[in-house]
């Protein structure tokens, strides 16, 4: 099982070419592509009609939705569906994404990419909150599909019940300026602190320290939505509330009242909402997202794939 970057800046010919090479130089069994374009093309290309070994495409979200809008984007996805043993999706949308540019079922497999629960649960102290009552904590890229915007639209209407709350974005992107005008205008300024790009560690430390973790997450005109947030299972794993948006793949692991909170994307009142269940929720609530945790964690995952590449090798 091998998983080896081959010069991005080559062609698709010679990264199909340096594929095979080093793939029958090293006896590989199993090249598993991460996302379908291009790395799923290249090693379609690669193994041939005649296999020269097993090919397992992992789609995440953005790959399935771009061979949607492609031209010739089903003749595309038949070929490397054809020159593969084996499909696995981020979630339940994407899969359903693919499906539809096949025009068939896919038969892929649906698997959160997972994470590893102990830095999330243990290591520094977490941060101390700026805001008398806590912070909400939102973490991700700043762009339009991450619907920041709503959360800061709800900001206002959690205040009028929690005058003390704050928010924290950890982050970075196109939308950041765009954001902070945004949040001047609604009279914020004061109670959402913008802390930029951060490690890891930072990540898990703002996480254990907030009062709920918070994805607002969009289904964007056309119906492109995320595969799998990576925060979800991270708040899960630190014990976090978590509130987030009926989108994309969140709806696989989140289970409203049980070990989280949902609420339609786009609507600040229903986001304020759902924020203020999550903000009273029971211990249970969070020993039932830990336990979804654990069960995306990566030794769970491992496992998961290893059978997958089981199954294709015996294709």
């Amino acid at each position: 099982i091998v998983a080896r970057l081959v010069g991005s800046e080559m062609c698709i010919r010679d990264r199909a070419r340096a594929t095979r090479r080093l793939a029958e130089r090293e006896r590989v069994d199993v090249v598993n592509s991460h996302w379908i374009l291009p790395q799923g093309g290249t090693a379609a290309l690669a193994r041939g009609r005649q296999p020269r070994f097993a090919h397992v495409v992992s789609l995440h979200g953005g790959d399935a939705h771009l061979l949607a809008r492609l031209p010739g984007g089903r003749r595309l996805a038949r070929w490397i569906v054809g020159r593969s043993d084996g499909l696995v999706a981020s979630s339940t949308h994407v899969r359903g994404v693919l499906d539809g540019v096949l025009g068939e079922a896919s038969g892929a497999e649906v698997q959160p990419m997972g994470v590893w629960p102990g830095p999330f649960r243990s290591g520094e102290p977490p941060h101390a909150t700026p805001f008398p009552e806590g912070y909400l904590l939102y973490v991700g890229r700043l762009q339009e599909i991450k619907g920041v915007s709503v959360l800061l639209r709800a900001l206002p209407r959690l205040r009028d019940q929690r005058p003390g709350l704050g928010l924290v974005i950890v982050g970075y992107g196109a939308e950041e300026a765009a954001l902070r005008h945004e949040a001047r205008g609604l009279g914020l300024a004061d109670v959402v602190h913008f802390a930029g790009r951060q490690p890891a560690a930072e990540v898990s430390r703002w996480l254990r320290g907030s009062r709920a973790a918070v994805i607002p997450s969009l289904r964007m005109p056309g119906g492109r939505a995320e595969g799998m947030p990576t925060v979800v299972l991270e708040a899960m794993a630190a014990g976090v509330p978590l509130v987030a948006t009926r989108t994309g793949g969140i709806p696989d692991v989140v289970e409203h009242g049980r070990n989280g909170f949902l609420c339609r994307d786009r609507d600040p009142d229903a986001l304020a909402t759902a924020v203020l269940e999550a903000l009273d929720a029971p211990p249970t609530l969070t020993q039932a997202a830990q336990s979804t945790a654990d069960h995306h964690a990566w030794p769970q995952i491992a496992h998961r794939y290893h059978q997958t590449f089981q199954r294709a090798l015996t294709r």
